[in-house]
């Protein structure tokens, strides 16, 4: 197989992978959109329940407040706000002035609970809890449901690259050993499909493993030293929990058992105890999908690296789409693979210059550029093309300078790469400038009046 043809295979595993990462992103962000509309429909339908619960809120702080006036000192303006609009709701509503009167709020010794003395009130509570309820059970069935998918584009993602190795890198050793009986060949049918077989059936043994065991194979028989590298070899940990806590959601209908507690590192089992229902949240899978994009950036990097030991500028050039995006998501794999391809001789001097680049970038995405500034400002960019000026300026917030430069490299390509160029994470940095946003909306213009001029024409 050419050189060629492994960049090809390996670009479509890493493809699948960054895709399917990115759709679990936006089924995060649907969750939220689905309690936003759950909200903004009670309110639109001024939803009983919603005034209910409002009044059974401001009576609790009314007691809380009434017994121990500095417990909620804190959130005072808050309460207030509460308060205020309970009061404008009964001047406005008879109904409301009904509800107010039937809900009263009590303590024994700690516990705060309400009572309600109308059965209709008591129907409007129940149903507006129940309708909480059926929410927060579609929203948790929709984050557990990422884990698991997330869990399983990790194993897809082993079983393709070995899949991917055993048949175009090492045919040998893999499947050398391997038995079939007579009945499975007279079933199988051709040697070609007999190898397939094998294939599938060691990768669907090697996915019965833990994360930790594959990792082991990856070194033993990729030879890609996955934990050498320290900030991965850090998260190996945290991220086997995530497949732990997956188990838990498949086998034990998300309850913590011995076995999590047990395989898991005491720093990472928080609070459960056995018997406890495993908690997911937003913020734990957008942190879980930080962790695999991490690991799965990188040995798809060490992978193609390895398989392109000729062609590492062709294959870095390849890849350099792919690695973009995640490098403006928090992703230490792709600000890792920048930084080593940067300082990695063997590449050509315009790769490790546009490793240097994309190195800052994830930085200036990421909230901590100030730590390499003076190393952005001491980037020696005097003997280079224009382009690299530009980049420099946008990363030091000099869009003036920028604009210029980037007028000036506008000149040496055309409409096609124009269009291309505009979607760089780096310029979408430069379009917090409203002069540099006004010079590529501009020339967007003049790029459609051209094509419209010319359809005319014919």
């Amino acid at each position: 197989m050419t050189e060629s043809n492994k960049m090809d295979s390996v670009m479509l595993i890493a493809e699948k992978f960054v895709k399917h990462l990115e759709s679990l992103e936006r089924m995060v962000a649907y969750s939220d959109l689905i309690e936003k509309e759950y909200q903004t429909k009670k309110v639109n339908e001024k939803n009983l329940g919603e005034a209910a619960d409002l009044i059974v809120h401001g009576k609790i702080i009314e007691h809380v407040n009434k017994i121990d006036p500095e417990k909620r000192s804190d959130r005072k303006e808050a309460d207030n706000e509460v308060l205020e609009l309970i009061e404008k709701l009964k001047a406005e509503s008879d109904l409301i002035k009904y509800f107010h009167k039937n809900i009263e709020v009590s303590s024994i010794d700690d516990d705060i609970t309400y009572t309600v003395k109308s059965p209709f009130v008591n129907r409007v509570l129940k149903s507006s809890a129940d309708e909480s309820f059926k929410l927060d059970s579609d929203i948790n069935q929709l984050l557990n449901s990422i884990i698991i998918s997330l869990a399983t584009g990790m194993e897809l993602l082993i079983a393709d690259l070995f899949k991917d190795f055993i048949q175009n890198v090492d045919k040998s050793d893999f499947i050398e050993k391997k038995s079939l009986t007579y009945s499975e060949l007279v079933k199988i049918g051709s040697v070609e499909e007999a190898r397939i077989f094998l294939i599938d059936e060691y990768t669907e043994e090697l996915l019965k493993k833990s994360f930790k065991y594959w990792l082991d194979e990856i070194e033993r028989k990729l030879s890609i030293k996955v934990t050498s590298i320290e900030f991965l070899n850090q998260k190996i940990e945290k991220t086997f929990e995530v497949f732990q806590r997956r188990h838990l959601l498949i086998h034990n209908n998300g309850i913590v058992n011995s076995s999590y507690l047990s395989k898991v590192h005491p720093s990472l089992i928080s609070n459960f105890k056995k018997d406890d229902i495993i908690e997911i949240n937003n913020k734990y899978i957008e942190d879980s999908i930080g962790l695999f994009r991490m690991f799965g950036i990188v040995i798809l990097f060490k992978y193609a690296e390895k398989l392109n030991r000729k062609e590492k500028d062709d294959m870095f050039t390849t890849l350099n789409d792919l690695l973009l995006m995640p490098s403006t998501r928090k992703c230490l794999g792709t600000r890792y693979i920048y930084k080593e391809v940067s300082e990695d001789m063997t590449y050509d001097h315009e790769s490790r210059l546009i490793a240097q680049v994309n190195y800052y970038l994830t930085h200036k995405y990421n909230d901590d550029f100030e730590g390499i500034r003076s190393e952005v400002e001491r980037f020696n960019v005097s003997q280079l093309s224009i382009e690299y000026h530009m980049a420099k300026n946008i990363l030091l917030d000099k869009f003036d300078l920028a604009l210029g430069n980037f007028k000036t490299f506008c000149t040496t390509i055309d409409e096609e790469h124009f269009l291309h160029v505009i979607d760089w994470p780096l310029l979408k940095l430069a379009r917090k400038s409203d002069e540099f946003k006004d010079y590529i909306n501009k020339r967007i213009h003049e790029i459609i009046k051209s094509e419209e001029d010319e359809k005319i024409e014919i």
